[in-house]
């Protein structure tokens, strides 16, 4: 039984690693071209930012008055 167990465990692992937050951070800033220089930076402040919008209320709030319809995706 724990072998069932075992298997559950790594494809959980595995979803969280290609499709978590960590993922999708990262997979963001290669879209975004960020150069591997300023990736790490990049990639801990973007980290911050978020652990802020849920720590703290104002912040939270204000995220969510962005209007995203003010920044139309860019067709290449």
């Amino acid at each position: 039984m724990s072998d069932i167990s075992d298997y559950f465990k790594k494809q959980q692992d595995l979803e969280r690693n290609r499709f978590g937050t960590e993922s999708m951070i990262q997979q963001i800033l290669w879209d975004g071209q960020v150069e591997d220089e300023y990736f790490n930076d990049t990639f801990c402040a973007l980290v911050q930012l978020a652990k802020a919008c849920i720590e703290n209320d104002e912040a939270k709030r204000q995220l969510y008055e962005i209007n995203l319809d003010d920044y139309p995706i860019e067709e290449e």
